[in-house]
């Protein structure tokens, strides 16, 4: 099909009812219109019409093929939105699509993954999500990688003596301990371990994550531990739907 002759608006209607793996030529097209589709796509992304996932209509999809045009186009005005559906847990199935693919914005994105990671009272699928993020981030984008890792220091409770310094933590805390504990691990943090040592001490590490704290030096910093390393960083959206060339 020659989309490319199509207008904007037949553009959207073919994304309506392109189901879960639009044509190929229909998204190369859309990709050649950014400036003209935009500010559709920014309004379809967190469109709630009637549909039911049980019956398969393809127009539950729209929001989908919205948001990943939108990282594809890395377009700033949708980053706000892609925060509200990573900090709410009405669009956890939107969140799945998109999750993987945010850290393709790059730094832009950084100042709003602070605010969902630091916010206390937040959504905590929504925070450990935006954390994941983040050292991805950081791993595909090496400027970004040290203010990566002090803002997931922030995360860390304080040390007192060589001990936690903290009162009734919750189930929450120890989450979202762990995972920022596994995070300054896959960037390297050395700085980190002493508390990291403290947490797993204190029984504050949920260690059916990575293991025990000799575990967790032994992923991250021995020899033959593991680490991230910088990849390329271009969103690759027919990838994202599935299309292998």
């Amino acid at each position: 099909m020659n989309y490319t002759t199509w207008s904007d608006d037949e553009l959207i209607e073919a994304l309506w009812i392109a189901g879960r793996k639009p044509e190929r030529e229909l998204i190369q097209a859309c990709l050649q219109r950014r400036d003209s589709l935009t500010p559709t796509l920014l309004d379809l992304i967190l469109d709630e019409g009637d549909y039911e996932w049980e019956d398969e209509d393809p127009r539950w999809y729209i929001g989908i093929h919205a948001g990943l045009l939108l990282i594809a186009f890395r377009e700033p005005e949708a980053i706000p939105i892609f925060m509200d559906i990573l900090c709410d847990d009405w669009y956890d199935n939107l969140m799945d699509w998109f999750a993987s693919h945010l850290h393709h914005y790059g730094p832009a994105i950084v100042p709003s993954l602070a605010q969902a990671i630091t916010d206390e009272e937040g959504y905590i699928e929504g925070r450990l999500t935006a954390i994941e993020i983040l050292v991805e981030l950081a791993s595909r984008f090496p400027e970004t990688r040290q203010q990566s890792i002090a803002l997931l220091r922030t995360l860390l409770p304080q040390i007192k003596d060589g001990a936690v310094d903290v009162d009734n933590p919750s189930e929450e805390d120890i989450r979202v301990w762990t995972c920022a504990a596994e995070g300054l691990g896959d960037l390297g943090d050395r700085r980190s371990l002493p508390v990291v040592e403290a947490l797993h001490k204190a029984k504050l590490i949920d260690e059916i994550v990575y293991g025990d704290f000799d575990d967790y030096k032994r992923e991250f910093f021995s020899p033959k531990g593991f680490r991230l390393h910088h990849r390329k960083a271009a969103f690759d959206i027919f990838e994202a739907y599935g299309y292998r060339d």
